[in-house]
């Protein structure tokens, strides 16, 4: 069933608002950071030095206190803005409802199941691709550009292993929300059910809007070595966007992926495997090759099955 807009929007007016979103977004993006820094604070023992200093310098004691910062900046700034845009600025007066209405309906199990399963198949394809990306080389006129991004790629992943260094079940139990639900709902909010979809009203073709939004979603995690598997995998997830019509399949995804990073990394640490996920061996370039076929026929078959359901 699809949910026919009956006023839509300009051209013209569609882009305005896409414009409009950005100052919205990054104003939101600003109040949610102060809003985290004072619910914090006692995490801090109410020093909101503290708390500045523990987003670059983090000590074992910061721990929960960043967990809890990083799950309102992301709840806040990818799910409650957006929501918020769309149903109070965006020329779109449907494109919520619309979204909502989808989610609201029957999806078929293959639809989830498929979202799990490119996850799954997938590892191959993005562990060879985070080995071959991570080798980069920038040319000599982007020296500077080149010695930020490994800088900046390196003081995120010294973040992450930071936080994900659980010491507790409650840690651990945050850690889940934080890192998997949050973003898993968040992200896909954001990027697949507005972007992708707004992309698609302007460019009038949804292949071209999912891999924008994709790009979009992998330079704006700011880590350009790692800029290609995230790419990705969000062109994954616009594709199972655009061939359920239910934004909850890709959050599915989207959580199972974080998940199931989060829960490797917790076991190794506790030495319930010996498997890093941090340090992957090399991947043959054919298995690389196999598992990209792979991913590629499951939404095949999900495409087949759509068209076949729809007769």
């Amino acid at each position: 069933m699809f949910f026919r807009n009956t006023n839509a929007p300009s051209g013209k007016e569609l882009w305005i608002s896409l414009l409009l979103f950005l100052p919205v977004f990054a104003a939101g993006l600003f109040f949610f950071n102060f809003l985290a820094s004072l619910v914090a604070l006692p995490l801090f023992d109410w020093e909101i030095s503290r708390v500045l200093t523990a987003i670059t310098s983090p000590q074992h004691s910061d721990r929960l206190g960043l967990l809890v910062v990083q799950g309102i900046i992301s709840f806040g700034s990818f799910l409650i803005v957006p929501f918020w845009f769309m149903k109070r600025i965006d020329a779109d007066k449907e494109l919520l409802p619309r979204i909502l209405h989808n989610m609201k309906q029957p999806t078929p199990a293959m639809a989830w199941i498929a979202a799990v399963a490119t996850v799954i198949f997938s590892a191959p394809l993005i562990a060879w691709t985070v080995k071959w990306n991570e080798a980069w080389q920038f040319p000599a006129f982007l020296a500077e550009f080149e010695a930020w991004a490994k800088e900046k790629e390196e003081e995120l992943k010294q973040l992450t292993l930071f936080l994900t260094n659980f010491q507790s079940p409650l840690e651990l139990l945050l850690g889940f929300v934080v890192i998997a639900i949050i973003p898993g709902i968040g992200e896909e909010w954001l990027f697949r059910g507005f972007l992708q979809q707004r992309l698609a009203q302007l460019t009038g073709n949804q292949h071209v809007a999912i891999w924008i939004a994709a790009i979009l979603f992998s330079a704006f995690h700011l880590q350009f070595y790692g800029f290609v598997p995230r790419a990705i995998l969000g062109v994954v997830f616009g594709y199972l966007f655009a061939l359920s019509g239910n934004l909850a399949v890709p959050m599915l995804a989207h959580f199972f992926n974080n998940a199931y990073t989060v829960s490797l990394m917790y076991a190794y640490k506790q030495n319930i495997t010996d498997f890093d996920i941090e340090n992957t061996p090399e991947v043959p370039p054919l298995m690389a090759g196999a598992s990209a076929l792979i991913v590629i026929g499951i939404l095949l078959w999900l495409h087949h099955q759509r068209i076949r359901l729809n007769r």
